[in-house]
């Protein structure tokens, strides 16, 4: 994989937040580039390299209630090396979705001889462990795990370390192009190859989002709740460097990665604020303003 080398940087206490970085190749080969030529603007990452990142590397695919062919194809663009998790919160009554996803995931494992767990987000077993470990936050008065993508992530991440995995990423389970998911999954990757230490997240930042206007597609940089994520997270920087700033633009976004070890000590928001909420985590444990659990 071909990638610039990133020139936006932002320093707030101890994190560096990276404005985006653009890709050149997807695939460059096996060879790495020359040693002479290692501090040019453009990283070569080869194949060999993002193998073993992503066979130390889960994927995990939440899941409600979306059709049995869109979750599929998902399945078919993540890398064979890479440990799958599909971590279900679909009805089980009167018609058990859940049982149709479960056989269709293991229908598709078998074929492709990948490694795949597939789970429901409410299993009694899960929402005791989750109790057992000290998170009665996730659980509900029946014992089960809450609704919501955030407690859905907080599992998947925590069966990633079960299953001794080094990295985490996300791909939502609606989405119509197979082929994009394994970008996401190679940009995962060149994103934790990249990174200076083992507390490290990569998001991805689309190139626009086409929305259908009057008779015609318009392809529009944000989306209306990016815009807003966005501007106030720059805000806030801001506000305690005095300098401003654009330097986040995926502050909504729901592809993105992570190391296992900065995962498990991030705080997260409840429902949908769970990414935006992954930079506020940032800020308040490693920013400087607050003392760190973590110093």
């Amino acid at each position: 994989m071909r990638i610039e080398r990133p020139r936006e940087t932002e320093r707030f206490g101890a994190n560096i937040f990276y404005g985006p970085q653009k890709v050149f190749e997807l695939d460059s080969g096996r060879q790495p580039e020359r040693r002479s030529e290692e501090h040019r603007t453009i990283i070569n990452l080869p194949y060999d390299r993002i193998y073993d990142i992503q066979s130390q590397m889960a994927i995990v695919v939440p899941v409600r209630g979306e059709r049995i062919g869109l979750i599929e194809g998902v399945l078919f663009g993540i890398p064979n090396q890479c440990f799958v998790i599909v971590l279900s919160n679909s009805q089980r009554e009167p018609v058990d979705r859940f049982r149709m996803e479960e056989v269709a995931v293991q229908d598709f494992a078998r074929f492709a001889r990948k490694r795949v767990i597939v789970v429901h987000q409410k299993e009694p077993v899960l929402g005791r462990a989750l109790l057992d470990a000290g998170y009665p936050e996730l659980v509900d008065e029946a014992g089960r795990t809450k609704d919501g993508k955030a407690e859905g992530m907080l599992l998947g991440t925590v069966l990633a370390r079960l299953a001794g995995k080094k990295y985490v990423g996300f791909v939502d389970s609606d989405n119509f192009f197979p082929s994009s998911v394994f970008e996401y999954v190679r940009e995962y990757t060149v994103g934790m190859a990249l990174a200076r230490s083992s507390f490290a997240m990569v998001r991805i930042l689309w190139q626009s989002k086409p929305k259908i206007v009057g008779s015609e597609l318009y392809f529009a940089k944000w989306g209306r709740t990016s815009r807003v994520t966005n501007q106030a997270l720059n805000e806030l920087l801001a506000y305690y460097t005095g300098f401003e700033t654009d330097v986040i633009k995926t502050g909504n976004a729901g592809e993105h990665g992570l190391t296992l070890d900065l995962a498990l000590r991030l705080d997260y928001g409840t429902g949908y604020s769970v990414e935006p909420y992954h930079f506020i985590s940032l800020l308040e444990k490693f920013g400087g303003v607050h003392e760190s659990p973590f110093p």
